[in-house]
C-alpha cells in the first residue's frame, strides 16, 4: 500500500504527532513509576484505576507496558477488582535506571 505508506510518512513526521508520542512516553514512564512504587511499598499490585492516564491513551499505555514486558496483569483476588498490575523484574530495573537518570524529577508527577 504505497499510498498509505506515503500518508503515514507525511503525518508521522509532523510536530503534533511528535508531541503526542512524547506525551505518551511521559505518561508510560509515570505509569511504570507509580506501579513500581506501589508494589515496592505494599507488595501488592496497583489497581488500574490509580494510573495517571485514563481512557484510550491509558489503555494503550498499559498494553504497551505489558507488551514490552515491563508490567504484568495480575488476576483479581476478589470481585470488584477489574485490573491490577505489578512490575516485572525488567520493569523494576527500567524504573530504577530512569530514576537514576533523573527522568522523574524532570517530569511532573501524574
Amino acid at each position: 500500500m504505497p499510498a498509505f505508506d506515503d500518508f503515514v510518512g507525511a503525518v508521522r513526521g509532523t510536530p503534533v504527532v511528535t508531541r503526542v508520542m512524547e506525551s505518551m512516553m511521559i505518561e508510560a514512564a509515570q505509569a511504570l513509576r507509580d506501579i513500581c512504587r506501589v508494589f515496592e511499598s505494599t507488595g501488592e499490585p496497583m489497581g488500574g484505576h490509580h494510573l495517571p492516564a485514563g481512557g484510550y491513551m491509558g489503555e494503550m499505555i498499559v498494553r504497551a507496558l505489558i507488551e514490552a514486558e515491563l508490567i504484568e496483569e495480575v488476576a483479581p483476588q476478589e470481585r470488584g477488582f477489574l485490573h491490577r498490575y505489578r512490575p516485572t523484574e525488567s520493569g523494576v530495573s527500567t524504573c530504577a535506571r530512569l530514576d537514576a537518570e533523573g527522568v522523574f524529577s524532570r517530569r511532573p508527577a501524574g
